[in-house]
């Protein structure tokens, strides 16, 4: 078979980019989807080499980022890499085929969507089984540095033997997946390190700061200054406050309700009108009650109903109502049902 006659073939095998991958040097597909895009232009086998690649890398050197390497390797050479292949398919398909081999050249190229969200699904049970087994099972010891890094102290196993900060709050902090990189009031310059998906009960304490003070414990790990564990006082008695591992234990034992749903009775003070954002439906009118509970603490409570005409100020009621705590760590009430005690 003539040269020319052969190309037209491999033609057929790319598909519509034929000219894309003979003319152009740089694939930013490659770059962006890595192994993924080969899956999708059916080089299969490369595909896989490159997920593990990929894996080998980012364990070797224990950060992901450094695997980029296969992604900038892949933009700059797949397209040569691809118009190499595709001549070897159609030679070896022509060889084995006497007939019908064009149907056949492209059917086994061209792309496929399919084989590519086929290999995302099979990348991320991977990556949750590896999740599980290193994380949860066997803890599996990382430096700092590392996605999957593990930091000593968490929730559950609280290591107070370090170094201490005293009347601790976080003053910034750049979390990523499951760590956190945090700021203290010691010093702003000075960067710990802490695992969120341990901590998260730790990183919402400053939520807490008007009722709390807490003291943080940090060790010296790889260079790297590594938050291990905390304890929390009662701002108001000086107390420890111990056997807590989650913000509604924490909130019992400061005589706060707990997030969900409550049930309590409160005298009304006054109804205004007020607006608030519901998540989906944006900013909507509300009516804000201002409400105090038996030991004079006041509250501010949005009702999305309408029915207000019905209750009476300085009166007492039993009001059901969702506790939630938005993003700046600020309780948010909603009435769900009001009756007269």
């Amino acid at each position: 078979m003539k040269k020319n006659q052969n190309e037209e073939l491999v033609k057929d095998f790319i598909g519509v980019k034929y000219n894309y991958f003979k003319t152009k040097r740089i694939n930013m597909y490659a770059l962006i989807f890595s192994y993924l895009y080969l899956a999708y232009r059916k080089m299969y086998l490369y595909s896989c080499l490159s997920f593990i690649l990929i894996i080998l890398i980012s364990v070797i050197f224990k950060n992901i980022e450094y695997s980029l390497i296969i992604n900038i390797f892949l933009c700059l050479f797949i397209n040569k890499i691809y118009l190499k292949y595709a001549r070897r398919q159609v030679t070896k398909i022509i060889s084995k085929n006497d007939k019908d081999y064009i149907s056949i050249i492209k059917k086994k190229g061209r792309t496929s969507i399919a084989s590519s969200i086929i290999l995302l699904s099979i990348t991320w049970i991977l990556l949750s089984i590896i999740f599980i087994t290193y994380i949860y099972k066997t803890n599996a010891s990382y430096e700092d540095n590392v996605l999957l890094d593990y930091i000593y102290g968490n929730s559950k196993v609280n290591d107070t033997s370090g170094e201490v900060i005293e009347n601790a709050f976080i003053s910034s902090r750049d979390c990523f997946l499951y760590r956190c990189r945090v700021n203290l009031n010691d010093d702003l310059d000075k960067e710990y390190s802490i695992r969120t998906d341990n901590n998260q009960f730790f990183l919402k304490l400053d939520n807490y700061i008007n009722e709390i003070d807490y003291n943080a414990y940090y060790k010296t790990i790889n260079k790297k200054y590594v938050i291990t564990g905390y304890k929390i006082f009662n701002k108001n008695t000086h107390e420890e406050i111990i056997n807590v591992s989650n913000e509604n234990e924490l909130r019992e034992k400061l005589n706060l309700f707990k997030k969900g749903i409550n049930t309590s009775t409160f005298k009304l003070l006054s109804i205004n009108s007020s607006s608030v954002f519901k998540r989906r439906r944006g900013i909507i009118s509300c009516y804000e009650f201002t409400l105090q509970d038996e030991s004079n603490k006041t509250y501010y409570m949005y009702y999305l109903k309408n029915n207000i005409n019905d209750y009476k100020l300085n009166e007492s009621y039993i009001i059901k109502f969702n506790l939630n705590i938005n993003s700046d760590g600020e309780d948010t009430y909603e009435i769900l049902d009001i009756k007269k005690e």
